[in-house]
């Protein structure tokens, strides 16, 4: 298996030592720029790591102010450090949430770490006992073995189907130039199979062993990505530690452990590296900043993903905590008292300078001597300067963040022009708008034939097209607005931006496949609820009046049975009231 890796490794001491960050500036230089009222939301740089598992990486990037979704299945067996979007990834629909967060979303990076169980070369080995696990693929059958069990088959196929679908994400996110990395033991037959070697078109490995960057044991890694600079990561066992055995355990349950499913889980010194790779390659460091109060910020994107209630302050504070942000590379150590901050001046650092994190990116020999740490602080506001930033900041009354800048041209054009200037807009803005809405009748006629006849019925007093024309000449951003109402509202799956609220990452509770499998158990739980629930006097009244206008129709309940139809529990009503 050496032969596979190339032989000028460095470990990782060697990577990182030899870079060395000066300080960003005298602190009074770096004050940021003052937010100005009408700033739209801007949206926090999103990393994707699909198959999270411990979801360490995405922890780590969350530490330093990027948004994370970390996506995982229901029956993940790791204690996951961030939150978990949970995805079943063997479905069409979820891939096509993951489109529609690439699309709409910034998305920077995406990482996947695939399942390699059915992959694994592992399974050649033998370790005696009767339950050894049989070999699925081979290099003459990558996708799997001919003559498998139906078990054997059922993991083979949704590993596959896996495989193909995160192969067809990926060349979309190199299509829209979102660099990736896929990872995976350098001997998997993953690398084998079909859709793998069409990553390889756009792609380059990058080879290393895992107790270079943390792990127990020295496992033959693979990066798959498109950055180039991951070649950072390459790095072979520095010798300087013992190696735990592979092999298989028993838990407390008494159920087999197998080594390699142990290295699975990503150790933080690996993490941190991907992170400080990515963050390099492409320039970003976000950092908290002050509040903008024209938007309520979207750190509780990533918990809205999840279902769950967002934490913490959604706004920001008016005034930031730190007028600045400086990182230095030392071998010795700050001066430091209990909460952290600097006793005396440290490295043109100021006294009272609060650290933030470090990072050992050299020295792992233990040796104090050769120890390089890079360190964070943040550098606080003198009294003077924090009383001249809050006497410039204004009142949000006096900001009109909350009013839409078209509302306030006309408050402006109210007490500008005067009562008869207004009424005269008004009336030939009305003239305008009868006008076009004769000349839309004929193809408004048509457009209620050809609708379903419930639908029709609804909506014939509404005027459609001259309700879309008014739109567009207001240039309403919601411009799938019009074809839904007239084809219908999906109850299931994804829905487009609308361009009027804020986008929300949150996966399906239903997808269409999902509903279809679920009908014949939620059909008849809606009907005996129908059937069993109190119906008051006026409710066959109501009834009447609602067929009588084409709002409602009688369908036998027979017509349900077999069928596809799906009665609201909101609408239906017993044939007997």
């Amino acid at each position: 298996m050496d032969d596979e890796f190339k032989s000028n490794f460095d470990a990782p001491s060697k990577i990182e030592g030899t870079e060395q960050q000066q300080p960003d500036g005298p602190p009074e230089a770096k004050s940021r720029e003052r937010p100005t009222a009408n700033t739209g939301p801007v949206l926090k740089p999103l990393v994707i790591e699909i198959c999270a598992g411990t979801a360490m990486l995405s922890r780590c990037f969350q530490e330093v102010g990027f948004d994370v979704m970390a996506v995982d299945h229901t029956h993940n067996r790791f204690h996951p450090l961030a939150h978990i979007c949970t995805l079943d990834l063997t479905l069409t629909s979820s891939w096509e949430f993951l489109y529609y967060v690439v699309r709409n979303f910034p998305v920077c990076f995406v990482h996947a770490a695939p399942p390699c169980g059915t992959c694994s070369r592992a399974r050649e080995i033998h370790l005696g006992g009767p339950t050894q696990p049989r070999p699925l693929r081979s290099s003459e059958y990558p996708h799997g073995l001919p003559q498998l069990t139906a078990d054997e088959q059922a993991r083979v196929d949704a590993a596959n189907s896996i495989y193909r679908q995160m192969s067809e994400f990926l060349l979309f996110c190199s299509r829209h130039n979102i660099p990736w990395s896929v990872e995976n033991p350098a001997r998997s037959y993953l690398w084998e199979t079909e859709w793998m070697l069409r990553l390889q078109e756009v792609a380059q490995f990058f080879y290393f062993t895992a107790c270079a960057w943390g792990s127990n044991r020295p496992t033959k890694k693979a990066f798959l990505s498109t950055l180039p600079d991951m070649f950072r990561l390459e790095a072979e066992c520095p010798g300087n530690h013992q190696h735990e055995p592979y092999g298989r355990t028993r838990d407390e349950q008494g159920k087999l452990i197998y080594a390699t499913a142990e290295e699975a889980a990503y150790p933080r010194i690996l993490c941190v590296q991907i992170r400080r790779i990515v963050q390099e390659a492409l320039n970003l460091f976000p950092e908290h900043s002050h509040a903008v109060p024209g938007f309520v910020t979207n750190n509780a994107a990533g918990a809205t993903a999840m279902r769950l209630q967002p934490r913490g302050r959604r706004m920001p504070p008016l005034i930031s905590e730190f007028v600045a942000f400086q990182t230095i590379t030392a071998k010795d150590a700050p001066p430091l008292d209990s909460k952290s901050c600097l006793t005396k001046p440290w490295h043109h650092l100021p006294a009272h300078a609060k650290m933030l994190s470090l990072e050992v990116l050299s020295g792992e020999c233990g040796e104090d001597s050769c120890k390089q740490i890079r360190y964070k602080f943040g550098i606080f506001r003198g009294p003077k300067q924090w009383i001249d930033d809050a006497i410039q900041l204004k009142h949000p009354f006096d900001l009109y963040h909350a009013v839409p800048d078209e509302l306030l041209r006309v408050v402006f054009e109210i007490l500008s022009l005067g009562p008869a200037e207004i009424a005269n807009r008004r009336t030939a803005k009305l003239k305008q708008w009868i006008s076009l809405a004769k000349s839309l009748e004929l193809e408004e006629a048509k457009l209620k034939e050809s609708m379903e006849p419930g639908v029709a019925a609804i909506l014939r007093p509404k005027r459609i097209l001259l309700w879309r024309s008014v739109a567009e000449q207001m240039e309403w951003p919601d411009h799938q607005l019009f074809e839904e109402i007239v084809e219908g509202f999906k109850i299931v799956g994804l829905q487009e931006p609308s361009g009027v609220f804020d986008l929300e990452p949150r996966p399906p509770s239903f997808s269409p496949e999902s509903l279809d499998d679920a009908i014949k158990f939620l059909r008849p739980a809606i009907l005996g609820k129908v059937k069993s629930a109190s119906v008051d006097e006026d409710a066959p009244e109501t009834m009447g009046h609602h067929l009588r206008r084409g709002l409602a129709f009688k369908l036998d309940e027979r017509a349900l049975i077999g069928g596809d139809r799906l009665p609201g529990g909101r609408q239906a009503m017993a044939s007997g009231a």
